[in-house]
């Protein structure tokens, strides 16, 4: 999930977007958290994600007041980039993720490494298990 910088070669200029689970892990590291937001590990090293498009977050958020009967809005967030993509939608589904998933994410950057979310780790198991039958037997490798 995470690649450790040399602190000789220039680091990412923007201000990173971490995860919940990996602001654990740089706490587990011993890691601080510089002024621009980067972690910093004990041996000056960066605690970056390993790529653009490899750890998504799906969030979703109520809209007050709906609009033109969209009650939700479906957030996909790229935690390396800190770029989101949102999507009002009628009802909270794992099948709306999944449809958004293959189209907008899946379709552009591959398969990701991680998909989290705060909601339950079922609600994230069902995502999964619904892109696998999406994409059928031919996506799975041993």
């Amino acid at each position: 999930m995470f690649s450790f910088s040399n602190p000789a070669v220039p680091g990412p200029t923007q201000t990173p977007s971490y995860t919940k689970q990996e602001e654990k892990l740089a706490e587990q590291k011993q890691a601080i958290k510089g002024p621009d937001g980067w972690w910093i590990l004990p041996d000056d090293r960066l605690l970056v994600p390993e790529a653009l498009g490899e750890h998504w977050e799906v969030d979703f958020t109520e809209i007050k007041p709906p609009a033109s009967g969209y009650k939700y809005l479906l957030a996909l967030i790229d935690t390396f980039s800190g770029w989101v993509k949102a999507y009002p939608i009628r009802t909270e589904t794992t099948s709306i993720v999944v449809k958004k998933l293959l189209q907008e994410i899946i379709s552009s950057f591959g398969l990701p490494v991680v998909i989290g979310s705060d909601n339950s780790p079922a609600f994230i198991a069902k995502v999964f298990l619904g892109i696998a039958q999406a994409l059928g037997p031919e996506s799975r490798q041993a």
